[in-house]
């Protein structure tokens, strides 16, 4: 459960970062890199799902000790 909030949170931190480099008034002068925004964006769809994957997987070993 500790590393699925550490996830969440490295998540949001992401998120937050490439929105705020996404708010920039144009093409023309926008100093992010759009490729290192879909890097940030794919590398939190792939923390998602592995930290979905684990929890699915620790829900499914609990329910066959009970």
């Amino acid at each position: 459960m500790k590393s699925l909030k550490f996830i969440l949170a490295v998540g949001i931190v992401l998120i937050a970062t490439s929105l705020r480099l996404h708010a920039q008034s144009g093409c023309e002068d926008s100093p992010e890199n759009a490729t290192a925004i879909l890097g940030l964006v794919g590398s939190l769809a792939t923390f998602g799902a592995y930290a979905r994957r684990r929890y699915l997987a620790g829900r499914s070993n609990n329910n066959a000790k009970s």
